[in-house]
């Protein structure tokens, strides 16, 4: 069977770098398992990945880090065969030799994690190798020749996040404006002068009564005097007496937005004694 093993990891972080790497690369994680014992490997990384994984109890570890290392040895040279319901074995499935099997083994038992591939085709330039270093002549790696020692750190990182606002403006309707002529009737009163006509008497002293031409007195002796005045016409017409000029203008104004944020913080917890932060540190050092 050829199966292609990509890395010998020291902890889960490095492991679960070098499977994003890959799938980073174009690489189906889905052709990726993990082999590692059951304390050192998170349970839910097989779902939050999609890299199969197979765990194994701790076999041959003391207490203390001396015994598990003479532990190990002893269990690379022992000369009975490996239990079916063990990591060797589980190598041995995959094609490795005894010997092989015995090395990953161990190393499953000092507490690596290995990662392995049933595909040939790992991305060229892969630089997540792991930390163990693999022969270039074992028939079991396939030809991958670009694995790469890394030097383990005990660093471990948490990632603090935080809510922030978001703001953005959308311009939308907010009313509309009708303008409309109405016609509205007020009476007005308005004082025109006019002239008229009238008839006056008045009564003068003759001179001579008995002067020539006094015709004889009759009953139907009338005289018609024509008298005249003004009459008002009123008529109206529209007149324009004044514009209105319609527009738009841009009006800016503040509006306040209130949101609750949230925010990571870290705390710890244990011994403050055993704890150093970087904020302490450059208080130390601008105090100097």
């Amino acid at each position: 069977m050829d199966t292609n093993i990509i890395g010998v990891y020291n902890s889960q972080r490095e492991a679960v770098n070098a499977i994003q790497e890959l799938q980073n690369d174009g690489y189906p994680v889905q052709e990726l398992s993990i082999i590692a014992q059951t304390e050192h490997l998170d349970t839910s990384l097989e779902d939050k990945t999609g890299v199969h994984t197979e765990t194994f109890e701790t076999k041959n570890r003391d207490s203390s880090e001396s015994a598990g290392f003479l532990n190990s040895l002893a269990s690379w040279f022992d000369d009975d065969r490996m239990s079916s319901n063990s990591a060797g074995e589980k190598f041995r499935e995959l094609g490795m030799s005894e010997d092989e099997a015995r090395k990953y083994e161990t190393y499953v038992n000092e507490g690596k994690i290995i990662l392995y591939s049933d595909s040939m085709d790992t991305p060229k330039g892969f630089s997540g190798a792991g930390t163990a270093e693999v022969r270039e002549d074992s028939t079991y790696t396939g030809g991958y020749d670009e694995l790469r020692n890394s030097t383990a750190d005990d660093e471990q990182s948490l990632k603090l996040r935080e809510e922030q606002l978001d703001v953005s403006k959308e311009r939308v309707q907010a009313g509309e404006v009708e303008i409309q002529k109405d016609v509205v009737e007020e009476q007005k009163t308005i004082n025109v002068p006019v002239e008229h006509e009238e008839v006056y008497v008045e009564r003068r002293k003759v001179d001579d009564p008995d002067g020539a031409g006094v015709s004889p007195i009759s009953d139907d002796e009338t005289i018609r005097i024509p008298i005249t005045e003004e009459r008002v016409e009123v008529s109206k017409k529209p007149v324009v007496t004044e514009e209105i000029v319609v527009g738009k203008r841009e009006v800016e104004e503040t509006q306040q937005v209130k949101e609750n944020l949230k925010k990571e913080e870290v705390h710890f917890e244990g011994g403050r004694e055993h704890i150093t932060d970087d904020e302490d540190l450059n208080r130390k050092n601008n105090n100097l």
